[in-house]
């Protein structure tokens, strides 16, 4: 049997509570291992990865700047940007872009697009998969306050950036898995 790839998430826990667990739950039926680990983890025992080790940050830490700054950019709309430099990746986010109620708007509406499990286009793995995802994030965001993924119920939080924050992160672990993930994993 063929050992399955590993992708090491590293994540700054107070950025990015939820997204490191959502991402997480991926390993369940993916082609890859997932391990999470906090950004001190990562620091602590980097020595010890090789260059080929796939690595993905999520949210912003002074260390990985230069990655940000070099990186090859994949995504990059509404705040939420995304790419990688060979086997190193950044998930980053930024409020900034989302700057008016209009922009918001749209926002909110590829939010539902994106967590919209009823496309045609998905292979069935990928469904069962997506939805088990979407039912873990509605578990653990919901007692939150945060969203209800994968409905047409989204809440307004255009003036709670904390909350927005968790929105764009969210939105970017589901585009970069839909869309790039098994690019950057060379699957």
């Amino acid at each position: 049997m063929k050992d399955k790839k590993i992708l090491y998430v590293v994540s700054k826990i107070s950025d990015v509570p939820y997204s490191e667990k959502l991402l997480s739950l991926l390993d369940i039926n993916s082609e890859f291992r997932i391990i999470p680990l906090t950004f001190e983890q990562w620091q602590f025992q980097r020595t010890s990865f090789k260059d080929t080790d796939k690595v993905l940050f999520i949210g912003h830490v002074d260390p990985i700047v230069p990655l940000v700054k070099n990186m090859d950019i994949k995504y990059k709309e509404y705040g939420v940007c995304y790419g990688w430099l060979g086997n190193k990746a950044a998930l980053v986010c930024d409020k900034t872009p989302v700057k008016d109620r209009k922009t918001y708007k749209e926002f909110l509406e590829k939010l539902r697009e994106e967590t919209d499990l009823s496309g045609e286009d998905l292979e069935k793995k990928e469904k069962d998969l997506l939805t088990t995802l979407s039912m873990a994030a509605f578990a653990l965001l919901v007692p939150f306050g945060i969203f209800a993924v994968g409905t047409k119920l989204v809440k307004d939080y255009f003036y709670n950036e904390n909350q927005l924050k968790k929105q764009q992160y969210i939105y970017g672990i589901f585009h970069l898995y839909k869309h790039h993930l098994k690019e950057f994993m060379d699957i």
